[in-house]
């Protein structure tokens, strides 16, 4: 199953929910509908034919998401790529009125689920990120009708497009070594730069000699005497201190029961791990 297979069902759970339509009255068709397929319409159908896909390049970003990894690491998630589907909808029926009251009907019924409800979703979508729709909108894909159906070798008819933008997550994750920073700049009155501070975070890791190496050591003491400072890791391993000037510092890590081990952290740096 692909995201469009689902999304078709979604589409077809909207109509049959909302509408309502019950599908063994009313046929909803995906297909193409040129003339040999109308032909063989035998029942009041809905057809939404998807004519257009492409990649809605006014709302890409690359903003990347700040995720957790594997083994304590940690990495950035590219935002979902958004994708602009277009269908046609057509309604067919053996009277004009039967097919303009079942196109009314299904259209209000679309414009009316301006977010696409939890109980239609079905398979991949999910509405974990915003999904814009628009419905019989004037500045779409389709400029020309009368060329559209030229090409489906069709006669010309009400239509309506139903475009809607789905977030597509490639599954893009870039992983890197924790190292966690926020900058706090200070300025005197006339608002010159002084001086700054850093919020800086990392992990105390085994570094061998009897113990498993790479192992996160939980509950350390990691202080920085000559400005204070004193913080615990976590149950991860890791730390996070606030406050540090920029500079070389000493770094004395103590371990619950161990002798103190004594290191050296370059702030700024692009890593602040330390191995004990």
């Amino acid at each position: 199953m692909t995201m469009l297979t689902d999304f078709n069902a979604t589409l077809k759970q909207l109509l049959v929910k909302r509408v309502p339509l019950d599908p063994n009255e009313v046929e909803i068709s995906f297909d193409c509908p040129k003339r040999e397929w109308s032909a063989k319409v035998l029942k009041p159908t809905v057809n939404l034919y998807l004519f257009d896909v492409r990649e809605n390049v006014t709302m890409r970003t690359l903003n990347y998401r700040t995720v957790n990894g594997t083994e304590g690491r940690t990495g950035r998630r590219r935002p979902p790529v958004n994708v602009d589907l277009s269908y046609f909808m057509t309604t067919w029926a053996r009277e004009v009125s039967d097919e303009h009251t079942l196109l009314w009907r299904s259209m209000t019924a679309m414009m009316r689920e301006s977010e696409l409800g939890a109980d239609i979703l079905q398979g991949t979508i999910k509405q974990d990120w915003p999904i814009n729709i628009m419905v019989a909108q004037a500045e779409g894909v389709l400029r020309n009708p009368g060329e559209f159906w030229n090409a489906l070798d069709n006669d010309l008819k009400p239509a309506v497009v139903y475009a809607v933008t789905l977030p597509v997550d490639l599954n893009v994750f870039h992983e890197a070594p924790l190292a966690l920073s926020s900058v706090t700049n200070l300025a005197d009155a006339r608002q010159e730069r002084v001086g700054r501070k850093i919020a800086l975070g990392g992990m105390v890791r085994t570094k061998g000699k009897g113990k498993t190496p790479g192992a996160p050591v939980v509950g350390a003491l990691v202080s920085f005497p000559k400005i204070g400072i004193s913080v615990r890791t976590g149950g991860n391993g890791r730390y996070f201190a606030s406050g540090i000037p920029d500079g070389t510092h000493q770094v004395i890590v103590t371990e619950d029961g161990g002798k103190p081990v004594e290191r050296e952290l370059v702030v700024p740096s692009r890593a602040y791990d330390l191995e004990v």
